[in-house]
C-alpha cells in the first residue's frame, strides 16, 4: 500500500496543519511517511502545498507524479492540481470555495467544508472536515487517529479547541460517506 497525497490551499487555511495530522497518525498508526511543504512567503493568503506519502513499505521519494489523493481547499488549487490527480485518485474539494468540474464529478467528494466549519466552531475548522472526509474517502486512517494527533501540533493554549476540531472531522467524516453511499 502507497498514497501519495497531495493538499492545497491559501496560507492561514490549516494546509501545512493538515498534512502533519496525516503523517503523525500514520507513524503512530506503524506506517512509513514523509512530508513535504511548499509555500510562498507571504504570512496569510499565498499558495501553501504538502504532499504526505504514506506507505507500509518504503516511502522513497516524498514527490509522486500523480497523486492517489488530493485534498483542495479553493477553486485555484482545483484549476490547477485536480489535473495531478492519479487516474483511479480521488480529490475532496471543499466546495464552499471551488466547484467541483463537471468532468470530475465521479473522482470527487465535494464538500462545503467552510459553512461545515463555522456552525461547528468558525471557519478555521475547514481543514479537520476536511480531514474528517479524507478517513471516508480512504480508509487508511480514522478519524480517532487524526484527532490524537492534534495534541502534538496544537499548543498547549490551544488544546481547549481541540474537541471542537474532532467535532469537524466527525463531521467532515459523515458528510463525506454520505456522499460516497448515494453514488
Amino acid at each position: 500500500m502507497r498514497e501519495a497525497i497531495f493538499m492545497s490551499g491559501r496560507g492561514g487555511q490549516g494546509v501545512l496543519l493538515a498534512g502533519q495530522l496525516v503523517a503523525q497518525a500514520a507513524m503512530e498508526a506503524g506506517l512509513n511517511t514523509s512530508w513535504y511543504p511548499v509555500y510562498d512567503p507571504e504570512v496569510r493568503g499565498g499558495r501553501t502545498t504538502c504532499v504526505v506519502v504514506v506507505a507500509d513499505g518504503e516511502v522513497g521519494s516524498p514527490v509522486a507524479g500523480k497523486y492517489s489523493l488530493a485534498v483542495l481547499m479553493d477553486e485555484f488549487a482545483v484549476q490547477h492540481q485536480l489535473r495531478e490527480l492519479a487516474e483511479d485518485g480521488m480529490a475532496i474539494v471543499n466546495t464552499s470555495l471551488a466547484m467541483v468540474p463537471e468532468e470530475a464529478k465521479d473522482r470527487c467528494v465535494g464538500l462545503p467544508a467552510t459553512e461545515m466549519a463555522e456552525k461547528i466552531m468558525d471557519e478555521r475548522a475547514t481543514n479537520m472536515a476536511l480531514m474528517g472526509a479524507l478517513a471516508a474517502v480512504r480508509p487508511l486512517l480514522r478519524v480517532k487517529q487524526l484527532a490524537a494527533a492534534l495534541k502534538q501540533f496544537l499548543p498547549p493554549r490551544r488544546h481547549d479547541l481541540i474537541p471542537m476540531n474532532v467535532k469537524a472531522m466527525e463531521a467532515g467524516f459523515a458528510e463525506a460517506s454520505r456522499l460516497l453511499s448515494s453514488r
